[in-house]
Protein backbone atom coordinates (compact mmCIF):
# COMPACT_ATOMS: atom_id res chain seq x y z
CA UNK A 1 0.00 0.00 0.00
CA UNK A 2 1.28 3.37 -0.43
CA UNK A 3 2.51 5.29 2.49
CA UNK A 4 0.37 7.82 4.03
CA UNK A 5 -0.06 10.39 6.81
CA UNK A 6 -2.92 10.36 8.20
CA UNK A 7 -2.74 13.79 8.75
CA UNK A 8 -2.66 14.23 4.53
CA UNK A 9 -6.73 13.78 4.84
CA UNK A 10 -6.97 16.16 8.09
CA UNK A 11 -7.22 12.87 10.13
CA UNK A 12 -5.64 12.20 13.66
CA UNK A 13 -5.15 8.52 15.05
CA UNK A 14 -6.94 9.75 18.50
CA UNK A 15 -9.83 12.10 17.29
CA UNK A 16 -10.61 10.75 13.74
CA UNK A 17 -12.78 12.78 11.38
CA UNK A 18 -12.81 15.32 14.47
CA UNK A 19 -10.61 18.39 13.54
CA UNK A 20 -7.12 17.86 14.42
CA UNK A 21 -7.61 21.31 17.09
CA UNK A 22 -10.37 22.25 18.93
CA UNK A 23 -13.11 24.44 17.37
CA UNK A 24 -12.96 28.51 17.36
CA UNK A 25 -15.13 29.59 20.02
CA UNK A 26 -14.74 32.83 18.00
CA UNK A 27 -13.65 34.79 14.87
CA UNK A 28 -11.37 38.45 15.18
CA UNK A 29 -12.86 41.46 15.93
CA UNK A 30 -13.52 42.02 12.46
CA UNK A 31 -16.43 39.62 12.27
CA UNK A 32 -17.75 40.54 15.52
CA UNK A 33 -21.24 40.87 13.89
CA UNK A 34 -21.06 37.55 12.75
CA UNK A 35 -20.46 36.08 16.07
CA UNK A 36 -22.81 38.19 17.97
CA UNK A 37 -25.83 37.03 15.50
CA UNK A 38 -24.70 33.81 16.06
CA UNK A 39 -24.80 34.03 19.68
CA UNK A 40 -27.82 35.03 19.61
CA UNK A 41 -29.85 32.84 17.36
CA UNK A 42 -32.04 30.84 20.01
CA UNK A 43 -33.24 33.94 21.44
CA UNK A 44 -33.96 35.67 17.94
CA UNK A 45 -35.67 32.39 16.54
CA UNK A 46 -37.92 32.58 19.56
CA UNK A 47 -38.99 36.26 18.80
CA UNK A 48 -39.52 35.71 15.22
CA UNK A 49 -36.59 38.62 15.04
CA UNK A 50 -33.86 36.69 13.09
CA UNK A 51 -34.92 37.41 9.83
CA UNK A 52 -34.79 41.10 10.47
CA UNK A 53 -31.47 40.96 12.06
CA UNK A 54 -29.77 39.41 9.00
CA UNK A 55 -31.46 41.72 6.66
CA UNK A 56 -29.63 44.32 8.44
CA UNK A 57 -26.23 42.80 9.17
CA UNK A 58 -23.27 44.03 6.96
CA UNK A 59 -22.11 42.59 4.17
CA UNK A 60 -18.50 41.67 5.32
CA UNK A 61 -15.20 40.58 2.74
CA UNK A 62 -13.72 37.41 3.32
CA UNK A 63 -10.57 37.67 2.53
CA UNK A 64 -9.06 38.57 6.19
CA UNK A 65 -10.38 34.96 7.26
CA UNK A 66 -7.18 32.88 8.58
CA UNK A 67 -7.71 29.66 7.25
CA UNK A 68 -8.11 28.40 10.67
CA UNK A 69 -11.50 30.71 11.08
CA UNK A 70 -12.91 29.23 7.90
CA UNK A 71 -14.59 26.16 9.95
CA UNK A 72 -16.51 28.71 12.22
CA UNK A 73 -17.28 31.12 9.30
CA UNK A 74 -19.37 28.34 7.15
CA UNK A 75 -20.59 27.11 10.51
CA UNK A 76 -22.20 30.66 11.37
CA UNK A 77 -23.13 31.44 7.46
CA UNK A 78 -24.65 28.03 7.07
CA UNK A 79 -26.50 27.87 10.60
CA UNK A 80 -27.81 31.23 9.93
CA UNK A 81 -29.25 30.81 6.59
CA UNK A 82 -30.94 27.78 7.86
CA UNK A 83 -32.49 29.82 10.13
CA UNK A 84 -33.29 32.34 7.66
CA UNK A 85 -35.22 30.17 5.15
CA UNK A 86 -37.32 28.13 7.93
CA UNK A 87 -37.67 31.32 10.59
CA UNK A 88 -41.68 31.79 9.10
CA UNK A 89 -42.37 28.03 9.26
CA UNK A 90 -41.11 27.84 12.43
CA UNK A 91 -43.74 29.69 13.95
CA UNK A 92 -46.32 29.27 11.86
CA UNK A 93 -46.95 26.00 9.50
CA UNK A 94 -49.16 27.73 7.01
CA UNK A 95 -46.11 30.21 6.16
CA UNK A 96 -44.14 29.51 3.77
CA UNK A 97 -40.23 29.66 4.24
CA UNK A 98 -38.51 32.16 2.65
CA UNK A 99 -37.25 31.63 -0.42
CA UNK A 100 -34.33 34.01 -1.39
CA UNK A 101 -31.30 34.62 0.74
CA UNK A 102 -30.27 38.63 1.01
CA UNK A 103 -26.55 38.95 -0.77
CA UNK A 104 -24.73 40.37 2.55
CA UNK A 105 -25.98 36.17 3.70
CA UNK A 106 -25.19 34.52 0.64
CA UNK A 107 -21.99 36.12 -0.64
CA UNK A 108 -19.80 35.08 2.08
CA UNK A 109 -21.65 32.03 2.43
CA UNK A 110 -20.59 30.99 -1.17
CA UNK A 111 -16.86 32.61 -0.66
CA UNK A 112 -15.93 30.92 2.34
CA UNK A 113 -17.62 27.45 1.11
CA UNK A 114 -15.38 27.62 -1.65
CA UNK A 115 -12.66 28.28 0.01
CA UNK A 116 -13.37 25.10 2.55
CA UNK A 117 -14.59 23.29 -0.90
CA UNK A 118 -17.85 22.03 0.41
CA UNK A 119 -21.62 23.12 -0.97
CA UNK A 120 -22.70 26.30 0.36
CA UNK A 121 -25.36 25.49 2.87
CA UNK A 122 -25.10 23.56 6.76
CA UNK A 123 -24.06 20.30 6.63
CA UNK A 124 -22.91 17.44 9.15
CA UNK A 125 -19.44 18.82 9.34
CA UNK A 126 -20.58 22.49 10.75
CA UNK A 127 -23.14 21.23 12.71
CA UNK A 128 -20.74 18.29 14.75
CA UNK A 129 -17.51 18.29 13.85
CA UNK A 130 -16.79 22.32 13.77
CA UNK A 131 -19.31 22.84 17.00
CA UNK A 132 -18.23 21.40 20.18
CA UNK A 133 -15.78 22.16 23.11
CA UNK A 134 -14.77 20.39 26.04
CA UNK A 135 -16.16 21.44 29.14
CA UNK A 136 -12.69 20.50 30.76
CA UNK A 137 -10.24 21.24 28.36
CA UNK A 138 -7.83 18.64 30.15
CA UNK A 139 -10.45 16.11 30.12
CA UNK A 140 -11.42 13.15 27.86
CA UNK A 141 -13.72 13.57 24.49
CA UNK A 142 -17.23 11.81 26.72
CA UNK A 143 -20.66 12.80 26.12
CA UNK A 144 -20.25 13.97 29.81
CA UNK A 145 -17.53 16.80 29.08
CA UNK A 146 -18.75 18.18 25.70
CA UNK A 147 -21.31 21.18 24.68
CA UNK A 148 -21.82 22.87 21.70
CA UNK A 149 -20.61 26.32 20.37
CA UNK A 150 -24.06 27.26 18.77
CA UNK A 151 -27.44 25.86 18.55
CA UNK A 152 -31.22 26.94 16.96
CA UNK A 153 -32.90 26.24 19.96
CA UNK A 154 -30.73 26.18 23.28
CA UNK A 155 -32.23 23.26 24.87
CA UNK A 156 -30.24 20.68 26.56
CA UNK A 157 -31.72 18.16 23.81
CA UNK A 158 -30.33 19.92 20.96
CA UNK A 159 -26.68 20.54 23.09
CA UNK A 160 -26.91 16.55 23.86
CA UNK A 161 -27.80 15.80 20.24
CA UNK A 162 -24.73 17.56 18.98
CA UNK A 163 -22.41 15.80 21.73
CA UNK A 164 -23.98 12.23 20.86
CA UNK A 165 -22.55 12.88 17.46
CA UNK A 166 -19.01 14.14 18.67
CA UNK A 167 -18.83 11.59 20.88
CA UNK A 168 -19.53 8.95 18.20
CA UNK A 169 -17.30 10.62 16.05
CA UNK A 170 -14.44 10.26 18.84
CA UNK A 171 -15.21 6.70 19.11
CA UNK A 172 -14.68 5.65 15.80
CA UNK A 173 -10.94 7.40 15.47
CA UNK A 174 -9.36 4.39 16.64
CA UNK A 175 -10.41 2.50 13.69
CA UNK A 176 -8.45 4.81 11.10
CA UNK A 177 -5.24 3.47 12.18
CA UNK A 178 -6.01 -0.36 12.68
CA UNK A 179 -7.85 0.14 8.92
CA UNK A 180 -4.47 0.93 7.63
CA UNK A 181 -2.99 -2.00 9.49
CA UNK A 182 -5.63 -3.95 8.30
CA UNK A 183 -4.74 -3.19 4.62
CA UNK A 184 -1.25 -3.63 5.27
CA UNK A 185 -1.69 -7.63 6.82
CA UNK A 186 -4.28 -7.80 3.78
CA UNK A 187 -1.60 -7.21 1.25
CA UNK A 188 0.92 -9.62 2.55
CA UNK A 189 -1.89 -12.47 3.29
CA UNK A 190 -0.53 -12.81 6.96
CA UNK A 191 -3.73 -13.72 7.46
CA UNK A 192 -3.67 -13.81 11.70
CA UNK A 193 -3.09 -10.22 12.20
CA UNK A 194 -5.69 -9.37 9.37
CA UNK A 195 -8.12 -11.61 11.32
CA UNK A 196 -7.30 -9.70 14.66
CA UNK A 197 -7.50 -6.14 13.51
CA UNK A 198 -10.95 -7.30 12.01
CA UNK A 199 -11.70 -8.26 15.47
CA UNK A 200 -10.46 -5.07 16.74
CA UNK A 201 -12.37 -3.17 14.13
CA UNK A 202 -15.83 -5.42 14.93
CA UNK A 203 -15.16 -4.38 18.48
CA UNK A 204 -15.13 -0.66 17.48
CA UNK A 205 -18.06 -0.72 15.78
CA UNK A 206 -19.81 -1.95 18.65
CA UNK A 207 -19.02 1.01 20.84
CA UNK A 208 -20.16 3.06 17.86
CA UNK A 209 -23.36 1.85 18.19
CA UNK A 210 -23.90 2.13 21.47
CA UNK A 211 -22.79 5.65 21.52
CA UNK A 212 -24.89 6.82 18.51
CA UNK A 213 -28.17 4.97 20.83
CA UNK A 214 -27.70 6.72 23.52
CA UNK A 215 -29.13 9.86 22.22
CA UNK A 216 -32.39 8.15 22.63
CA UNK A 217 -31.61 8.39 26.39
CA UNK A 218 -31.12 12.59 26.10
CA UNK A 219 -33.10 13.91 23.20
CA UNK A 220 -36.75 13.76 23.49
CA UNK A 221 -38.41 12.96 20.16
CA UNK A 222 -41.06 15.87 20.83
CA UNK A 223 -38.12 18.31 20.79
CA UNK A 224 -36.36 16.92 18.05
CA UNK A 225 -39.22 17.28 15.81
CA UNK A 226 -40.52 20.39 17.06
CA UNK A 227 -37.22 22.42 17.36
CA UNK A 228 -34.47 20.90 16.24
CA UNK A 229 -35.74 18.92 12.60
CA UNK A 230 -37.57 21.74 10.59
CA UNK A 231 -33.95 24.15 10.98
CA UNK A 232 -31.86 20.91 9.28
CA UNK A 233 -33.85 20.48 6.23
CA UNK A 234 -32.08 21.18 3.51
CA UNK A 235 -33.77 22.97 -0.48
CA UNK A 236 -33.50 19.14 -2.19
CA UNK A 237 -36.88 18.15 -2.18
CA UNK A 238 -38.01 20.63 0.74
CA UNK A 239 -38.19 24.07 -0.78
CA UNK A 240 -36.57 26.50 -3.54
CA UNK A 241 -33.92 29.10 -2.10
CA UNK A 242 -31.99 31.83 -4.79
CA UNK A 243 -28.82 32.49 -3.23
CA UNK A 244 -28.84 36.31 -4.35
CA UNK A 245 -28.93 36.66 -8.09
CA UNK A 246 -28.63 32.56 -7.88
CA UNK A 247 -31.78 31.15 -9.01
CA UNK A 248 -32.94 28.14 -6.74
CA UNK A 249 -33.12 25.87 -9.81
CA UNK A 250 -29.15 26.17 -9.34
CA UNK A 251 -29.29 25.84 -5.44
CA UNK A 252 -31.02 22.30 -5.07
CA UNK A 253 -28.39 21.62 -1.79
CA UNK A 254 -29.08 18.89 0.59
CA UNK A 255 -29.50 19.15 4.24
CA UNK A 256 -27.72 18.22 7.35
CA UNK A 257 -28.03 15.10 8.13
CA UNK A 258 -25.76 11.73 9.84
CA UNK A 259 -25.41 10.16 5.94
CA UNK A 260 -22.77 12.99 6.16
CA UNK A 261 -20.76 11.59 8.34
CA UNK A 262 -17.34 10.38 6.92
CA UNK A 263 -17.26 7.02 9.44
CA UNK A 264 -19.70 4.40 7.64
CA UNK A 265 -18.15 5.22 4.61
CA UNK A 266 -14.80 4.87 5.40
CA UNK A 267 -15.98 1.24 6.74
CA UNK A 268 -17.62 0.63 3.34
CA UNK A 269 -14.45 1.42 1.24
CA UNK A 270 -12.23 -0.69 3.83
CA UNK A 271 -14.68 -3.60 3.53
CA UNK A 272 -15.50 -2.81 0.02
CA UNK A 273 -19.31 -3.34 0.61
CA UNK A 274 -20.31 -1.41 -2.50
CA UNK A 275 -17.78 -3.10 -4.68
CA UNK A 276 -19.52 -6.47 -5.38
CA UNK A 277 -20.74 -8.70 -8.32
CA UNK A 278 -24.24 -9.67 -8.22
CA UNK A 279 -22.57 -12.97 -7.62
CA UNK A 280 -21.61 -12.00 -4.03
CA UNK A 281 -24.79 -9.94 -3.57
CA UNK A 282 -26.64 -13.60 -3.07
CA UNK A 283 -28.54 -12.76 0.10
CA UNK A 284 -30.06 -9.29 -1.32
CA UNK A 285 -34.04 -9.80 -1.58
CA UNK A 286 -35.39 -9.76 -5.36
CA UNK A 287 -37.45 -6.48 -4.39
CA UNK A 288 -33.91 -4.57 -3.06
CA UNK A 289 -32.43 -4.71 -6.81
CA UNK A 290 -34.36 -2.08 -8.38
CA UNK A 291 -32.94 0.62 -5.79
CA UNK A 292 -29.48 -0.53 -5.62
CA UNK A 293 -28.33 2.01 -8.03
CA UNK A 294 -30.39 5.11 -7.10
CA UNK A 295 -29.58 4.43 -3.60
CA UNK A 296 -25.93 4.47 -4.39
CA UNK A 297 -26.10 7.43 -6.02
CA UNK A 298 -27.95 9.12 -3.56
CA UNK A 299 -24.67 7.37 -1.17
CA UNK A 300 -21.85 8.76 -3.12
CA UNK A 301 -24.10 12.66 -3.28
CA UNK A 302 -23.58 12.77 0.40
CA UNK A 303 -19.68 12.05 -0.11
CA UNK A 304 -19.61 16.15 -1.74
CA UNK A 305 -21.17 17.61 1.75
CA UNK A 306 -17.90 15.92 3.50
CA UNK A 307 -14.38 17.91 4.20
CA UNK A 308 -12.56 17.43 1.37
CA UNK A 309 -9.85 15.50 3.51
CA UNK A 310 -12.08 12.98 4.31
CA UNK A 311 -13.70 12.62 0.80
CA UNK A 312 -9.99 12.59 -0.08
CA UNK A 313 -9.53 9.40 2.46
CA UNK A 314 -12.62 7.84 1.27
CA UNK A 315 -11.06 7.08 -2.15
CA UNK A 316 -7.51 5.88 -1.18
CA UNK A 317 -9.23 3.39 0.85
CA UNK A 318 -11.55 2.39 -2.16
CA UNK A 319 -8.77 2.01 -4.55
CA UNK A 320 -6.03 0.48 -1.78
CA UNK A 321 -8.20 -2.16 0.50
CA UNK A 322 -7.59 -5.69 -0.93
CA UNK A 323 -9.24 -7.17 2.32
CA UNK A 324 -12.67 -8.58 0.77
CA UNK A 325 -10.71 -10.14 -1.75
CA UNK A 326 -8.16 -11.77 0.31
CA UNK A 327 -10.88 -13.00 2.36
CA UNK A 328 -12.95 -14.30 -0.17
CA UNK A 329 -9.34 -16.24 -1.37
CA UNK A 330 -8.98 -17.50 2.64
CA UNK A 331 -12.46 -18.50 2.54
CA UNK A 332 -12.02 -21.85 4.06
CA UNK A 333 -10.65 -19.97 7.16
CA UNK A 334 -13.74 -19.31 9.29
CA UNK A 335 -12.04 -17.52 11.84
CA UNK A 336 -10.88 -14.72 9.02
CA UNK A 337 -14.62 -15.11 7.96
CA UNK A 338 -16.06 -14.51 10.96
CA UNK A 339 -14.05 -11.26 11.52
CA UNK A 340 -14.98 -9.76 8.25
CA UNK A 341 -18.62 -10.95 8.76
CA UNK A 342 -18.42 -9.49 12.44
CA UNK A 343 -17.00 -6.29 10.89
CA UNK A 344 -20.23 -6.12 8.01
CA UNK A 345 -22.50 -6.63 10.47
CA UNK A 346 -21.84 -4.39 12.84
CA UNK A 347 -21.65 -1.53 9.84
CA UNK A 348 -25.12 -3.20 9.27
CA UNK A 349 -26.09 -2.52 12.80
CA UNK A 350 -25.36 1.00 12.58
CA UNK A 351 -27.34 1.07 9.73
CA UNK A 352 -30.17 -0.22 11.84
CA UNK A 353 -29.46 2.09 14.08
CA UNK A 354 -29.98 5.20 12.12
CA UNK A 355 -33.26 3.48 10.86
CA UNK A 356 -34.76 2.84 14.21
CA UNK A 357 -34.89 6.35 15.17
CA UNK A 358 -37.13 7.14 12.09
CA UNK A 359 -40.28 6.27 13.54
CA UNK A 360 -40.00 8.22 17.02
CA UNK A 361 -37.77 11.00 16.09
CA UNK A 362 -39.47 12.00 12.24
CA UNK A 363 -42.59 9.87 12.22
CA UNK A 364 -44.31 8.52 9.45
CA UNK A 365 -44.85 10.40 5.84
CA UNK A 366 -48.26 12.35 6.03
CA UNK A 367 -47.72 12.90 9.83
CA UNK A 368 -47.06 16.93 10.72
CA UNK A 369 -46.95 17.76 7.45
CA UNK A 370 -43.93 15.14 6.61
CA UNK A 371 -43.32 14.69 3.34
CA UNK A 372 -41.26 11.28 3.78
CA UNK A 373 -37.95 13.43 2.67
CA UNK A 374 -35.22 13.62 5.20
CA UNK A 375 -33.24 16.58 6.36
CA UNK A 376 -30.50 15.45 3.20
CA UNK A 377 -33.50 15.23 0.56
CA UNK A 378 -33.86 11.69 0.37
CA UNK A 379 -36.54 9.16 0.44
CA UNK A 380 -35.17 7.70 3.89
CA UNK A 381 -37.52 4.72 4.74
CA UNK A 382 -36.18 3.95 1.21
CA UNK A 383 -33.16 4.67 1.75
CA UNK A 384 -32.02 3.68 4.59
CA UNK A 385 -33.86 0.20 4.50
CA UNK A 386 -31.64 -0.43 0.83
CA UNK A 387 -28.77 0.44 2.00
CA UNK A 388 -29.27 -1.79 5.20
CA UNK A 389 -29.83 -4.49 2.48
CA UNK A 390 -26.82 -4.00 -0.10
CA UNK A 391 -24.56 -4.21 3.54
CA UNK A 392 -26.07 -7.12 4.70
CA UNK A 393 -25.39 -8.78 0.80
CA UNK A 394 -22.00 -8.35 1.63
CA UNK A 395 -21.30 -11.11 4.02
CA UNK A 396 -18.85 -14.14 2.70
CA UNK A 397 -19.92 -17.50 3.12
CA UNK A 398 -17.09 -20.35 4.76
CA UNK A 399 -16.06 -22.34 1.34
CA UNK A 400 -17.84 -25.56 2.63
CA UNK A 401 -21.14 -23.56 2.31
CA UNK A 402 -20.26 -22.86 -1.21
CA UNK A 403 -19.23 -26.52 -1.49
Amino acid sequence: MKKINLSDFQIQVTRGFLPPVDPLEKLSDKYKAWDDLINALPDLLEKFQLGNAVDNMPLLETTSLSTGELGRAKLILSMLAQAYVWEPKFHDETLDARNKLPSQLSIPLIEVSEQVNEPPIFNYADYVLRNWKLIDPAGPVTIENLTTLATFSDRDDEKMFVVVHVAYEYVAGRSFHLGEQAIAAAEIEDIDTLTAHLNEIASILKQMKATFLSVKNVVSPDIFRNYIRLFLKGWKNNTDVAYGDIPADQTQYRGETGSQSSVIPFFDALLSVHRQDQWHRQNMPTEWEPLQTATLDEYLDFRDYMPLGHRQFIRFVEQESPIRDIVIKHRENKELVSAYNQCIHGVAGMRQGHKSTVNPYIGKPGQLGNLGYGTGGSDYQQYLGALYEITQSGKISYAEELA
